[in-house]
């Protein structure tokens, strides 16, 4: 989808929208979502992208919304008890519930199938966003559409990358003047606290529209306009960051992707057979806080599916050649915590103290170097082929895509 300037015209409002705004308002204070709600709750039906199939709803625990502006209940008076239960439980609402009443629901997903519930982490990562995407600028046409197969998953210094951010709507009023905005970042376990170790650095930002759930136009990549270009600044990788907000669904203005569903991270790096992991992971190691413990798991992975961008023609592949990554459950291996004489590894009910968080790594792993090609052969590792390596905190995360 293209950015879209603000349309500085008024949106008019349809008098009968304030009386089905009231409808609805007054069904849920009541607990009554448009009709009785038997059972409990059921899964929404989403493709193998975790995109929700147009026209088939996102809220799966409600019946079919109402669409038409319907005559009310006899006796009903716009105003009246939806006006006194909001000023006496107005305060109650949640954020939860905004998929269910008449606003935008904005959303960068933290993993496929993503509604927008948060926090994800420690259940599933929330620094593996699949809507932050990153794409060579030569390989996209001025004006034209993107291939989604041609997506990087490591940016290389010296070259130049246009970023996009796949934006959703998952309310049942659409978004206008819809704001998104990117960033880079340290490499590290940044969750956005202020700490001067970390600076978020503005790659730039564009403007969108989204229609509601029901629209057909209720998500799309933005490309971000200001390209970004990789430059050698002795870091071994940058971190991306993105948000997404409008008036009537504003960021909160934290960068934390594991708290608000109007941020989302991508925080991996990928290793080929020849690549050593020893400079970032020590470079990681310095960043570990003396009282949080680090915990080294290992998943299986592979190309996400792009089956969906296909059916859209936005992908010439069903699966990505190399964004997005789709990661299996991981098995933790070891955790690490800083000790007065180096950092303390415990694998099983053993216990060990290296110097370093390359050393942790490696004897998690039972790894015969750091390069690709020994991490693949590990004994953690063995049999997966592409695999996941998660350095993870209690709020936050890196993961070392390893590909054979």
């Amino acid at each position: 989808m293209s950015p879209d300037p603000i349309d500085p015209r008024r949106v008019a409002r349809d008098p009968r929208r304030r009386l089905l705004d009231n409808l609805a308002q007054h069904d849920q204070l009541l607990g009554r979502l448009d009709g009785p709600v038997v059972g409990p709750g059921r899964q929404p039906k989403v493709d193998e992208d975790g995109a929700v199939p147009p026209g088939k709803g996102v809220a799966g625990d409600l019946p079919p919304w109402r669409t038409t502006l319907d005559d009310p209940p006899p006796g009903w008076q716009p105003g009246g008890p939806a006006a006194a239960l909001r000023d006496r439980f107005g305060g109650l609402l949640k954020d939860a519930d905004r998929d269910r009443m008449w606003f935008p629901h904005l959303l960068i997903r933290a993993a496929a199938g993503d509604r927008g519930q948060r926090p994800v982490w420690p259940s599933t990562p929330s620094w593996l966003s699949p809507d932050i995407w990153l794409f060579r600028s030569a390989d996209v046409p001025p004006g034209g559409p993107i291939d989604l197969s041609r997506a990087v998953v490591s940016p290389t210094v010296g070259e130049t990358y246009t970023v996009g951010v796949h934006i959703w709507n998952l309310g049942r009023f659409p978004a206008h003047g819809v704001r998104v905005s990117v960033w880079w970042v340290e490499p590290g376990f940044f969750s956005g606290t202020p700490d001067p170790r970390y600076t978020p650095n503005p790659i730039g930002g564009a403007w969108a529209e989204l229609g509601d759930r029901e629209s057909g136009r209720a998500h799309g990549i933005v490309l971000i306009p200001t390209t970004w270009t990789i430059q050698n600044t002795g870091l071994l990788h940058q971190c991306l960051l993105a948000t997404v907000e409008c008036a009537t669904d504003p960021w909160g203005g934290v960068l934390d992707a594991n708290h608000d569903r109007h941020v989302g991270q991508r925080n991996l790096s990928l290793l080929g057979p020849s690549d050593d992991a020893t400079p970032l992971l020590g470079m990681l190691g310095e960043r570990l806080d003396a009282k949080v413990r680090l915990r080294i798991g290992a998943a299986k992975a592979g190309p996400g599916s792009l089956k969906g961008a296909t059916t859209r023609h936005l992908a010439s592949g069903k699966e990505s050649g190399g964004w997005p990554v789709k990661t299996g459950k991981a098995r933790t291996l070891a955790t690490v915590v800083r000790g007065p004489t180096g950092l303390v590894v415990t694998v099983g009910k053993e216990e060990a103290t290296v110097d370093s968080l390359a050393g942790a790594v490696r004897l998690a792993l039972g790894a015969p170097e750091l390069t690709g090609k020994g991490l693949i052969a590990s004994k953690a590792l063995a049999g997966m082929g592409t695999a996941a390596v998660h350095l993870s905190t209690p709020e936050n995360g890196y993961t070392l895509l390893v590909r054979p």
